[in-house]
């Protein structure tokens, strides 16, 4: 619920910013102080969002589908999750999206929205939307029992607390409709201010003076568009940041966390908690009202994907039937092994234009039968559109996955390196290139396959060179590389953590009795050795050890090993070892943080690109399951240890269990580097695990704007600000969203000089008739032209959404009897629910206002001329009636 979270030490100075908040708070109740169980580096006072979201997703997944014990999919499923949710708190202009300032109909039709979205998303077998959509709609339904006053109306009404989720708000469908009175009106008094005692002290506790629904209004650094407040006696949010409270101390009501200092109404925030547990556990349960049991599982289980972008120009036609083949066959073996991916992708090319076949989806036969009537098309072969088919893959993979690029090309378009490199960080696709030498009668030179190589060290894959008799043979065994949790890595043709041994090198690999199946890919070699823990080589009719010998790497496939250390002895120097494992342990997720740019709701959110060299972050990690005496470290590519830090525990909530969750304080290096995790098992044993890919700090950092409120038919500008914290350079600029709103940007080429600013100016418009609702990322892509490994990324949110205040009067529309024209005193002489101002038929004035006929109607009052007459109108009345009672 923690929508307001502050270091506790940060407390202390609240007098510093605030000066009108010198005062005296009750005595407080014993807080947890400890680190947040999603983001470790603010202390708790309370129970956040994720953790709520955790529990719910938790029961539905234990009552409906039998799990009990979360396994990394599930995990990474439920982080999806809960950093959709967590985001929302990055926009704090909409009032709907926190349920503030009595947006309870617009908040409960978001609510609505997403959960139709999801569902819609479920069907397409599109969890990830699904699951963002999820996070989106909770985030706004937990705020309802900590923003408004349903927990204090039970008590109010002569019994406890309201501990349960509220029976209509965020249900299915318009029912918040049949509220009626139970919705506070535009014009009522809803709160009273705070007493303040003799002492200094505040008490908040008897701020509340209506029997019916209402929600604080915010007032923070920029008071949220939808939710103005409409008069002094409507609550507010409250808390030292709330601008609002400097007013007269009007009552806040939130129950954010259990600090008075921040929630007025801390002491309830335990009941808030509990009423949206089950609001959160029954907002599961219309999603899976809403979907079949198989479509409910796979919402949980982030599998991963088996994905292909396949060569279909005219030089593949010699091995595009057998490897057609060997794809299907790979992932039969892997069905059988009862470890496949859930997901299956595929997009077939040729130029970068002629995309297809394409498919992404669940039916294995399907796809089978996809790959094989694959045909071979005409088109250029020097070079392809090898990296469209790899993108049009990657945006339909789905978290954990894997993706095989089988060409004989290099790529012709680079400018999708950068894109295809941020959305396989973020979706922890591994990349693999199966890259064959070209045909004798191509007039291709021999591909370099560079960019390749890139995106393979980036994203945790390789680069197979292949012969063509290879390709039609021995393609099959590179296809069965989709496995998670890399053990050890080295590039570059270094050596790490070898030793000089009978003359020969020596490179440990240290396996754990968790790993079922593992494999080691040696690349740049034509021969290497493989010995035990014993120090017995691994015989060549070995049945546990699969060995597959290619012109320039060697494959070893281990079913079951024993753990222990065990030896790999390369003829030469490598270019690449990669240590796959099929294990319990993984790391499921691994976030670097930065504080949002909200400084009346301090909380951190992961970085937007890669993290900048030489800064210090918090990171935090989710293991699949718990380690003891944990590390951080960053290693360079060869394995060197470049920094490391100590994991420290983040407790489950509760304030006590280790369930997997850890942060580190930790300065990036200048060089690029691959995140390792190291412990102990509960046994002692030693294991430890590496991130997919690796990172590339940048020394341009983007500071993105933060989202604002978008209308249908505006236009709106968006400014990216750019700090170069590295050498004089040249940087192009790309800029997109995914919906066609960008109209135009100011810089396509920027040079920026050593520790200087610039700036990105976009601007979008949206068209009228644009659905409500509709979501994109504007996003601003930035790289250097000498050294194109150097890019950053910035990106922003847009929602269009309702205007909810079209006239601008402080009443929503919703609420105001004339939405289309100012009337904030709401006059309603007939009482016909019409105000007067656009009412053609408006009835006679009481008595009481000195007049006989109502004010002007709409048609005049629009007019500058018609509201001068009205004004002049009003001023003679009231002289004449002066005049008149002077002369009595």
């Amino acid at each position: 619920m923690n929508r307001l979270v502050l270091p506790l030490a940060a407390l202390a100075a609240t007098s510093v910013l605030v000066p009108e908040l010198a005062l005296a708070f009750p005595a407080e109740r014993a807080v947890i102080t400890e680190l947040d169980p999603w983001w470790g580096p603010v202390e708790l006072a309370g129970t956040p969002h994720t953790v709520i979201s955790d529990e719910g997703a938790k029961w539905i997944m234990k009552s409906e589908l039998g799990i009990s014990e979360l396994s990394t999919k599930n995990k990474r499923a439920l982080h999806a999750i809960g950093v959709a949710n967590l985001i929302v708190d990055k926009n704090q202009n909409y009032g709907e999206f926190h349920v503030d300032g009595e947006t309870f109909r617009q908040a409960h039709r978001r609510i609505d929205r997403l959960r139709g979205q999801a569902l819609q998303a479920i069907g397409a077998d599109d969890y990830q939307t699904a699951r963002a959509k999820i996070g989106e709609a909770l985030h706004t339904l937990q705020d309802f029992y900590s923003h408004s006053n349903w927990v204090e109306l039970g008590a109010r009404s002569g019994g406890n607390y309201n501990t349960k989720g509220h029976p209509r708000f965020g249900a299915p469908g318009a029912v918040l409709e049949e509220l009626g009175i139970e919705l506070a009106t535009p014009d009522e008094a809803t709160c009273q201010t705070c007493p303040i005692a003799s002492d200094g002290s505040v008490d908040c506790s008897e701020t509340l003076i209506t029997s019916r629904l209402t929600s604080g209004y915010y007032a923070g650094k920029q008071p949220e568009l939808d939710a103005l407040r409409p008069h002094d006696r409507k609550c507010i949010h409250g808390g030292p940041l709330d601008s609002a409270m400097k007013s007269g101390l009007l009552g806040g009501i939130n129950k954010d966390t259990l600090l008075a200092r921040l929630s007025p109404h801390g002491e309830l925030h335990q009941q808030a908690v509990d009423a949206a547990k089950d609001a959160t556990r029954n907002f599961f349960a219309t999603i899976r009202a809403g979907t079949d049991e198989a479509h409910f599982r796979k919402l949980f289980s982030a599998s991963g994907s088996f994905g292909v972008a396949m060569d279909l120009s005219t030089s593949m036609n010699d091995v595009r039937a057998s490897v057609a083949s060997q794809i299907t066959s790979a992932i039969e073996e892997r069905y059988a092994s009862q470890n496949y991916p859930d997901k299956l992708v595929f997009a077939g090319f040729a130029d970068p234009d002629d995309l297809g076949p394409k498919y992404a989806g669940y039916d294995f036969g399907y796809y089978a039968d996809l790959v094989s009537d694959t045909t071979i098309r005409d088109g250029g072969d020097c070079p392809e559109g090898s990296l469209e088919g790899t993108y049009e893959v990657l945006k339909s993979s789905d978290i954990g996955g894997t993706i095989f690029l089988i060409t004989d090309a290099d790529p012709q378009n680079a400018d999708l390196v950068s894109r295809i490199r941020e959305m396989s960080r973020n979706r922890k696709v591994a990349i693999h290139t199966l890259l064959l030498e070209p045909t004798g009668a191509s007039q291709c030179p021999v591909a370099v396959g560079g960019y390749y190589a890139q995106l393979a060290l980036e994203s945790g894959g390789a680069v197979h060179r292949l012969t063509r008799p290879e390709a039609n043979t021995l393609a099959g065994r590179m296809l069965s590389l989709n496995q998670p949790a890399r053990l050890l890595t080295r590039s570059n043709g270094t050596t790490v953590n070898a030793s000089e041994k009978s003359g020969a090198m020596a490179i440990p690999v240290v396996l754990d009795s968790t790993s079922t199946q593992v494999t080691i890919l040696v690349t740049g070699v034509r021969a290497a050795e493989l010995l035990r823990p014993d120090g017995k080589p691994v015989a060549a009719d070995d049945a546990s050890v699969r060995t597959t010998v290619l012109s320039s790497e060697v494959l070893f496939t281990l079913e079951n090993p024993s753990s222990g250390t065990w030896t790999l002895q390369p003829a030469s120097e490598p270019a690449q070892v990669i240590v796959n494992s099929n294990s319990s342990l993984e790391i499921a997720a691994l976030d670097f943080l930065e504080p949002g740019e909200h400084e009346d709701h301090p909380s951190f959110f992961p970085i937007d690109g890669s993290p900048v060299a030489g800064t210090s972050y918090v990171v935090a990690v989710d293991m699949s399951q718990p380690i003891q005496s944990g590390e951080l470290e960053l290693r360079s590519p060869d394995g060197q240890v470049l920094t490391k830090a100590v994991l420290k525990a983040r407790p489950d909530g509760q304030g006590s269990a280790d369930d997997g969750r850890y942060s580190a304080d930790i300065t990036t290096p200048t060089s690029v580097f691959v995140a390792y995790v190291k412990g102990k098992l509960a046994d002692g044993q030693a294991a430890e695990r590496a991130l997919e890919g690796s990172f590339q700090p940048q020394y341009l950092a983007m500071h993105a704007p933060s989202q604002q409120p978008v209308y249908r038919g505006e236009e709106r500008t968006y400014e990216f600000k750019l700090e170069n914290k590295g050498q004089a350079d040249e940087f192009s600029v790309t800029v997109r969203d995914g919906a066609g709103f960008v109209t135009s940007a100011t810089e396509q080429a920027l040079s920026i000089g050593a520790g200087a600013e610039a700036r990105v100016l976009v601007k979008v418009w949206i068209p009228s008739d644009t659905a409500l609702g509709r979501e994109t990322t504007l996003a601003v892509d930035v790289a250097s032209k000498t050294r194109p490994e150097l890019t950053t990324r910035g990106s922003v949110g847009i929602e269009i959404t309702e205007d909810l205040d079209l006239d601008r009067d402080a009443i929503l529309n919703d609420q105001d009897n004339c939405p289309r024209s100012a009337n904030s005193d709401q006059l309603d002489y007939d009482k016909d629910g019409i105000g007067n101002v656009c009412d053609d038929s408006p009835g006679e004035a009481p008595v009481e206002t000195g007049c006989r006929t109502s004010p002007a109607r709409e048609g005049t009052r629009t007019t500058t001329f018609g509201m001068f007459a009205l004004a002049t109108l009003v001023m003679l009345a009231r002289l004449l009636r002066n005049r008149h009672g002077r002369k009595r």
